[in-house]
Parts: structure tokens; C-alpha cells; sequence
């Protein structure tokens, strides 16, 4: 049982109310990093990710780490979806030129795919916030590494996965991502315990070095170029 699960959280505050996004209005683009359970801020297996794709964007991005509990504690995906959102918001009024790539990996993913979600739609009770229309806009690519919300049907997914097998926690519906599903990679390899229920402990922590992480930096570089 994944503990993170559960309706109890602590951030209440509507979005916004956590001041500044933290955005730096001089870059071109953001690329946020999302962590999974237990994994120290800046030292997430996405942490290199997110480093090769703002070298490769030169001096135009900025890499951030969200604020969030990433614990096995009851609210902590709650905790993060609110907080993520809030923070999307705000950057999309104090650096409204700026571009987003959001980066998620376990607990992290799944964070991601509940903020771009609908309220009703979540895992996890939370303040039911929503992203605006111009901060979905500002989002150019989406990716998503051993998500316990899999859908192995879905168009955007990418990995040697079993695709009769969903997430540990029930697959996404088709359209919960709206139009953001045209921006997003989910990657899932095979017997990945997180995106593929039955699965084992060790390939959820392999996307390090299967490849994966090389797909991804390709498709966020290319996606956020093609904005410049």
C-alpha cells in the first residue's frame, strides 16, 4: 500500500497565496522537477534530466525543484498537486513569456498527472484547485517516469511495458489530460512495480540507465527550441 494515499494534507492556502512562483522572468523556460517518494530536493533520478535539458538550452532555462512533502505520509500527493498548481499560476502572471516543462518521476508523476487533471478525476482528495487556461498553455512538454496512475492505453506512452498492465494505483482515464496529452511522454518500463502492478522494486529505479532519460531530454530540448 502506498501510504502517501489519502485525503489529509496541510496546504490550504488558495493558489497564490504562497507568494512568489519563484520564477525567473530573465529565462525563457522553466523546467520543474517533481520527485518521488523519499527523494532528497535536487537529487532526484529527474535531477540529471533536468540538467542536460537547460544545458542544451543554453543560458535560457531555469531548473527548479517543487516544494513538497514527497514522504510516504497520508497527503503528501495532495500536498504536492496544490502546490504545484499555485505555483503555475503565479508564474504565468510574474513571467508570462516563460515556457514550462514539467518532469515527474513515481509519487512525482503522479503529481503532475493530478494537477493537469480535472478535481474529480484525482486519486487523492485535495482542495479540488485547478490550473488556469493561460498556465496550461505555458506548459510545452510533459514527462512522466514510473507513474502509479499508468494507463498502458494511452497514445502517449513510451517504454517496453506490458500494455494489458496498468499503474499500482488504477490507470488515468483517456482524456484526463485534455489537451496537454499532446505534450506529454509517460515512460514505463517493463515489470516497473509504480506503472505496472505485480511488478518488482529494482526497474522503477532503472530509467537512469535503460535510455529513457536520453527519449526525454530529446523530446522536452526539441519541444521547447520550437518556441524560441
Amino acid at each position: 500500500m502506498l501510504l502517501f494515499n489519502g485525503p489529509s494534507h496541510t496546504d490550504t492556502a488558495a493558489p497564490g497565496a504562497w507568494g512568489e512562483s519563484g520564477c525567473d522572468a530573465q529565462k525563457q523556460a522553466r523546467i520543474i522537477v517533481v520527485r518521488g517518494t523519499e527523494e532528497p530536493a535536487g537529487q532526484s533520478l529527474m535531477s540529471p534530466l533536468a540538467s542536460r535539458i537547460a544545458a542544451e538550452l543554453g543560458d535560457h532555462a531555469q531548473v527548479s525543484d517543487l516544494d513538497y512533502p514527497a514522504s510516504w505520509e497520508s497527503g503528501s500527493e495532495a500536498a504536492g498537486v496544490n502546490r504545484l498548481i499555485a505555483v503555475l499560476n503565479a508564474q504565468s502572471a510574474q513571467c508570462p513569456a516563460m515556457r514550462t516543462v514539467l518532469l515527474g518521476y513515481s509519487q512525482g508523476a503522479m503529481v503532475v498527472g493530478d494537477a493537469l487533471s480535472a478535481p474529480d478525476t484525482r486519486f487523492n482528495e485535495d482542495n479540488g484547485y485547478e490550473l488556469s487556461p493561460v498556465a496550461r498553455g505555458h506548459i510545452v512538454a510533459v514527462e512522466l517516469y514510473g507513474d502509479p496512475r499508468f494507463s498502458a492505453a494511452a497514445s502517449y506512452n513510451s517504454g517496453d511495458f506490458d500494455r494489458a498492465v496498468d499503474g499500482i494505483l488504477g490507470a488515468r482515464g483517456a482524456e484526463d489530460f485534455g489537451e496537454i496529452a499532446d505534450r506529454t511522454v509517460s515512460f514505463c518500463t517493463a515489470r516497473d512495480f509504480a506503472c505496472q502492478a505485480g511488478g518488482d522494486t529494482e526497474p522503477h529505479g532503472s530509467y537512469a540507465t535503460n535510455g529513457m532519460l536520453d527519449e526525454g531530454m530529446k523530446y522536452a530540448v526539441d519541444r521547447v527550441k520550437a518556441t524560441f
